[in-house]
């Protein structure tokens, strides 16, 4: 994998949602890279965080969103740009909740016989593990339990360069001491020292989730290479060989195919056409 692969992904990603932005929404101010004394416009991102953020949400399901439990999630600081991951899951999971048919993703994931209990599903789930204390919880994209008993949470990628890594400061090293070091049963051992965990920060809080009948999805694109190489060393790797069939790492270009190809309805079937065309997701072969 070389640098420019890394950066084709990504550019042509950003070129695309700058005239997906041009295109249907040609009246709105182009995003300011931050800090603003750069000014530095972006294509793909609307111009004021505070307002323009909704209309990242399809248009819809985008009413019924905003005036829904669902949406009162705290945004992510790039909620506004058009490749936000975050606003990339709402607009695919969001609609599958309300239209009664979540049960494609208990299909997708090999559990045809599960069915899924709808006021579980949320956004931005806190974890269980470490929602302790002074300490800020980990984040769950999405986030769903079956009646049976079973756990699914969602790790969401899109444009992101990598999964996050930690300083090793006295705060990380705090949390680590008082939380991560005593959670880490599923983790190889070369995995858990405390430097190695800093080095694949977001990939260990997360995996820290699997279990019996506990599962995590690692969700990215297939031409994200940086990202699919990590999902893969997590899986193979970082996770006790025990555990690693609990760890889904999942294409958007294949769940993007077998909701489309499977779900009912009008209005369902319109809303992953228009995703299909924002998020330059097509299925695959």
């Amino acid at each position: 994998m070389s640098k420019k692969e890394i950066v084709n992904f990504h550019e042509k990603v950003k070129k695309h949602l700058t005239t997906y932005k041009a295109d249907k929404y040609p009246s709105m101010k182009n995003g300011i890279w931050r800090p603003k004394s750069i000014n530095k416009e972006l294509g793909y991102a609307f111009s004021n965080y505070r307002e323009d953020y909704k209309f990242n949400i399809l248009e819809k399901y985008r009413d019924q969103f905003y005036n829904s439990e669902l949406s009162k999630i705290k945004k992510h600081i790039y909620f506004h740009h058009l490749n936000s991951s975050q606003a990339m899951c709402i607009n695919f999971f969001y609609p599958l909740i309300v239209e009664n048919q979540l049960h494609l993703l208990s299909e997708f994931l090999g559990f045809k016989n599960e069915k899924i209990e709808k006021k579980t599903a949320v956004f931005e789930k806190d974890s269980p593990i470490d929602s302790i204390g002074k300490y800020r919880p980990t984040n769950f994209d999405f986030y769903f339990k079956t009646e049976s008993g079973k756990e699914f949470y969602f790790e969401i990628k899109y444009t992101e360069g990598q999964f996050g890594k930690a300083k090793n400061d006295q705060d990380h090293i705090s949390k680590y001491e008082a939380v991560y070091k005593h959670n880490m049963q599923v983790i190889a051992n070369e995995y858990t020292n405390k430097d190695t965990f800093f080095s694949h920060y977001q990939i260990i809080r997360n995996l820290i989730h699997v279990g019996d009948d506990k599962y995590v999805v690692f969700l990215y694109p297939k031409e994200n290479k940086k990202i699919n190489q990590q999902a893969s060393k997590a899986k193979t790797n970082i996770l006790k060989e025990a555990y690693q069939a609990n760890l889904y790492n999942t294409y958007w270009e294949d769940i993007y195919n077998y909701i489309s190809t499977n779900l009912k309805g009008e209005a369902l079937k319109n809303q992953m056409i228009e995703f299909g065309e924002k998020y330059f997701v097509k299925a695959t072969d």
